[in-house]
């Protein structure tokens, strides 16, 4: 079954569908996101999956797309950002496991 987000402006309400298709587990723990082999990013893990992770950063430059390499403790990888929230607080990605 899918899920559905809704929010809401004052004009609008806006649904869209969540196409996850594994379900997520709040996690919390050090992440580091290595780019080109050489920039390290700190971040915290906000939830994981089998197939993906969410972390919040403060690297404003991380975009869409791009593939980086990461470990979580003693789990390390390649992933593929599939999207990017810049907010007051920092930033929040959420990354597909390659």
């Amino acid at each position: 079954m899918k899920n559905y987000r809704s929010s809401r402006s004052s004009q609008t309400e806006v649904v869209a569908l969540d196409r996850r298709n594994q379900e997520r587990q709040e996690a919390a723990g050090d992440v580091t996101l290595i780019l080109d082999h050489e920039l390290e990013v700190s971040a915290t893990l906000r939830d994981q999956s089998d197939s993906g992770f969410r972390a919040a950063h403060h690297y404003i430059l991380l975009e869409s797309g791009q593939e980086v390499q990461y470990r979580i403790g003693t789990r390390e990888g390649k992933a593929r950002v599939v999207w990017c929230r810049i907010g007051s607080g920092g930033c929040e990605s959420g990354f597909y496991i390659l």
